[in-house]
């Protein structure tokens, strides 16, 4: 006869989230980087839409298209935005992640009691044994759980929590719309200063 210990245990499981607080802020930095981008999405909309209207009576290439160009800043807008929420939020690890009620990732005061401070592999009896310090959440304070971190986009998890993106109304001045320079060649130059190591 096989020997086999009563109760068995389940499967130990632990899965790394990002908790953004509505306390702590981004960079500013980021935040102005955010501006900038959003900004010159509103400014190139309006000559989107009328190369949008040529394109449509033209056979032209697909990377030529203004679909792409509104691709191309949706992206970075999408990739700053995970960046400043990653910077608003305190790292955890959810401890034994499988027995959470389903579905998992909408889970808020139930992660009482299995939260470890921090990332990280750690050994069962060490990490329980460290989410014993942790100190007790202030829900009152969390606006967000990130359960993907850089798995998923930005617009991803905002669909996935049920919620909509945030964009600011952004009005442009006069003085803005004169003199506009090219989309390609401003976009590049915000592209380039985010994605250039520090």
């Amino acid at each position: 006869d096989i020997k086999r210990s009563y109760p068995q245990e389940g499967s130990w499981a632990t899965r790394p989230i990002w908790m953004v607080m509505k306390s702590k802020e981004a960079s500013a930095e980021t935040e102005q980087q955010l501006k900038m981008l959003k900004q010159f999405k509103a400014e190139s909309n309006w000559q989107m839409l009328e190369e949008l209207t040529v394109h449509e009576h033209e056979a032209s290439a697909p990377h030529d298209q203004p679909h792409g160009k509104w691709l191309e800043i949706d992206r970075v807008i999408d990739k700053t935005e995970n960046k400043r929420m990653q910077e608003r939020s305190v790292l955890y690890t959810v401890l034994d992640y499988l027995s959470l009620p389903q579905p998992r990732t909408t889970q808020r005061e139930t992660l009482d009691g299995r939260l470890m401070l921090g990332h990280g592999t750690r050994s069962r009896e060490e990490a329980l044994g460290k989410a014993k310090g942790t100190p007790a959440i202030d829900w009152d304070d969390v606006e967000f759980i990130d359960w993907w971190g850089s798995l998923l986009s930005y617009q991803g998890k905002m669909l996935r929590d049920g919620g909509q993106p945030k964009e600011e109304e952004l009005d442009e001045t006069v003085e803005q719309k004169k003199g506009r320079p090219s989309w390609a060649r401003h976009l590049s130059a915000l592209v380039s200063n985010f994605e250039s190591p520090r």
